[in-house]
């Protein structure tokens, strides 16, 4: 059986009717969305935050769940229990993008507050903060060797900075309205974006060069993220689509509909067999990638996810 931390996260989806827990689990009010459900073959896990819960990622491990709030805080949470273990705390701003940092046990955030901030998993203090952007942060990036990492803010503006220095290395722009989106590929040296110009644009990670622009969305690009062969881009839109894009070409490749609301991000499971989404609509689909189907639909949820 292939494991990966976005399959797992299929089996992270509450189904509230078919719920089974032999302890309480308190019932949140259906206007607030400080919480999330993970589930395994017995039981369901009803982790809290005192504020909407906005990044969620799985320990290199997939032992732990690690989620960003709008309280402020990280939270480091066993999937085996779902007990809090540490709570991460500095940000004076909601956290909005999470992302581990391979090959270490640490992770950097990006918050409100303007700030990235690199932490120690194990002992949950504080390593370092980035500092450079002049608006709210909305996504971040670590390459695969774990040196590089890339931000964009509300300010418009990419980043590449040096984790180990701490040092912004490039700064560069090119979207027309507020980047939402930014990944490096497999191999670090492209850097692709999306913004609410519903464009996506893929940039030389060396020289900040632009290299190409995709156009095909109807409403502002939430996410974008390369194919593992670096081949493809998958993006979800406002336009309630997603989309695949051969990098190549620029050209469209296959477009998936089904949601009924903004699709705020889409994202390959590991073998990229099939793609998982989340939408303002409170459903979360999954989606063979060959057919184009709808496999799956998991509702429950009070709010947008």
């Amino acid at each position: 059986k292939e494991v990966s931390a976005v399959n797992d996260m299929w089996d992270l989806i509450s189904e509230k009717k078919k719920e089974k827990v032999e302890t309480p689990v308190e019932i949140i009010p259906p206007k607030e969305k400080n919480y999330f459900s993970s589930v395994d073959v017995n039981e369901v896990f009803t982790m809290m935050h005192q504020g909407y819960i906005s990044a969620i990622t799985f320990s290199a491990d997939s032992k732990f769940l690690i989620s960003g709030s709008f309280d402020k805080s990280i939270k480091i949470w066993a999937l085996n229990n779902g007990k809090e273990v540490k709570t991460l705390t500095g940000h004076s701003g909601s956290i909005l993008t999470m992302s581990l940092i391979p090959n270490s046990k640490t992770m950097a955030s990006g918050s409100t507050d303007k700030s990235i901030k690199i932490w120690s998993l194990d002992s949950g203090k504080l390593i370092k903060t980035l500092t450079g952007h002049t608006d709210p942060l909305k996504s971040i990036s670590v390459s695969q060797d774990g040196k590089l990492l890339v931000s964009c803010s509300m300010d418009k503006n990419i980043k590449i900075w040096n984790i180990n220095s701490g040092k912004e290395i490039q700064s560069f722009n090119g979207h027309d309205d507020i980047i939402s989106s930014v990944k490096f590929s497999p191999d670090a040296k492209l850097i692709a974006s999306s913004s609410f110009d519903k464009t996506i644009k893929i940039w030389d990670a060396e020289t900040a060069k632009e290299i190409k622009t995709f156009k095909g969305h109807k409403g502002n690009v939430n996410s974008v993220e390369f194919s593992s062969d670096n081949k493809f881009l998958l993006s979800a839109s406002a336009d309630k689509t997603i989309k695949i894009w051969d990098i190549e070409t620029t050209e469209l490749i296959q477009t998936f509909t089904g949601h009924n609301g903004n699709v705020n991000s889409a994202r390959y499971s590991m073998n990229e067999k099939y793609i998982i989404s989340c939408s303002v609509d409170k459903t979360i689909k999954i989606w063979e990638v060959d057919s184009g189907n709808e496999i799956e639909s998991l509702p429950g949820y009070f709010d947008e996810i």
